[in-house]
């Protein structure tokens, strides 16, 4: 069972944790049910837990030995105490086993360092965070 993290910070570290582990069932938690993803370098976005599902899935598929790690972090303050902005840079590692959508698979080791925004949502009665929005 997933735990709500009770902290933006917190939030961001279980993400990250989650993407690195093979079952969708431990990073949907952390996602609004109406929450959007956008993938800009591929050009995509995703809403709702459903769609989630799948696009972690066709990831893992593809690179099930993906890890990431939070490499920097920045907190800032969202629009209302209900809201944060959070973004990290990231270093993930893997091996491209499988076609992804706009890749084919090479069967070769990456590495790859990015960036991500979060737009967090403060549970009611100050039970938590979760995702509203992610911009990969």
């Amino acid at each position: 069972m997933t735990t709500t993290p009770q902290t933006p910070d917190a939030l961001a570290s279980a993400w990250a944790s989650a993407w690195s582990q093979p079952e969708p069932t431990l990073w949907l938690p952390f996602y609004s049910p109406k929450a959007v993803y956008t993938d800009h370098a591929h050009g995509f976005s995703r809403t709702g837990h459903a769609s989630l599902k799948i696009h972690h899935t066709i990831w893992r598929t593809s690179i099930p030995d993906f890890a990431m790690t939070i490499v920097e972090r920045w907190h800032q303050q969202g629009t209302n105490i209900d809201t944060a902005r959070y973004s990290i840079r990231f270093r993930a590692t893997g091996t491209n086993l499988g076609d992804l959508p706009a890749r084919k698979a090479t069967g070769r080791k990456f590495v790859m360092h990015g960036r991500v925004d979060f737009e967090m949502l403060r549970l009611r009665e100050g039970k938590g965070w979760v995702l509203g929005r992610v911009d990969e």
